[in-house]
C-alpha cells in the first residue's frame, strides 16, 4: 500500500534546527517521531525498521570477518575519512607534525 510521505521542512540553518529538536526530544517536547517525519524520511516505523536491519547487518559482517580473520573486531565505527579521502598534508609530508607524526622518528 502506498502512504504519502511530506517533503523536508525547509530551514536557511540545518544544524541550529537539528540541535533545537534534539533539545526538544530531550525536553520531551517533541517525539523522535516528529523529528523523523519532519525530515521527510518517511514514517517513523520504516526509520526504526531500516535502523535496527542497518545494526543487524552490522553485526552480521563483524562476525563474518572475526571469523575470517580470527580476530576481535570494535563494536566501534571506524573514524571518518576527511573529504578529499587523504591525510592533511600527505603530499608535502608538511601538514603532520602536530598529528604525531614527528614523534615516531625521534
Amino acid at each position: 500500500m502506498w502512504d504519502f510521505t511530506l517533503p523536508a521542512r525547509i530551514s536557511v540553518d540545518y544544524g541550529r534546527d537539528a540541535k533545537a529538536d534534539l533539545e526538544e526530544i530531550d525536553g520531551e517536547i517533541m517525539d523522535p517521531a516528529e523529528t523523523v517525519e519532519a525530515r521527510g524520511r518517511g514514517s517513523y516505523e520504516d526509520f526504526l525498521l531500516r535502523f535496527y536491519r542497518n545494526m543487524a547487518l552490522k553485526q552480521k559482517v563483524r562476525r563474518q570477518v572475526e571469523q575470517e580473520t580470527g580476530e576481535t573486531l570494535s563494536d566501534a565505527p571506524p573514524a571518518p575519512v576527511p573529504a578529499g579521502g587523504g591525510g592533511f598534508g600527505a603530499s608535502s609530508g608538511g601538514g603532520g607534525g602536530e598529528s604525531g607524526g614527528g614523534e615516531e622518528t625521534e
